[in-house]
């Protein structure tokens, strides 16, 4: 017995995992800069502290919240791509869909705030 496709996908799994892969990729392109610009960044400061005070400070809640701020905009913008083509499909296929208000991602693939 095959394994059944979810109702949501309509093509067929190969050609679903390369339109995800396509998805994936464009959110990888879009973040790669921040998220370098951020290291970057947080390294010119932890050796600047360091030449300084001769150690390696604490992180602060500054450092974290860099890194947490560039990693909820992967999941924000990853949410929605992924996210409004499962509604999407699930609206075209009749069935009831509950969506998150906040972003339009199905429920189950958001982070509630």
């Amino acid at each position: 017995m095959t394994a059944r496709k979810p109702a949501f996908i309509r093509h067929s799994p190969g050609r679903e995992a390369q339109i995800q892969r396509r998805l994936l990729d464009v959110a990888e392109r879009r973040f790669r800069r921040k998220i370098a610009k951020v290291i970057r960044e947080e390294s010119d400061q932890l050796v600047a502290k360091y030449r300084e005070l001769g150690y390696v400070p604490v992180p602060t809640d500054d450092d974290f919240r860099a890194f947490r701020d560039v990693y909820f905009d992967i999941g924000h913008v990853t949410a929605r791509a992924f996210g409004s083509r499962i509604v999407a499909q699930g609206k075209a296929s009749g069935g009831p869909v509950a969506s998150c208000h906040w972003c339009s991602a199905p429920a189950s693939a958001c982070c509630s705030l």
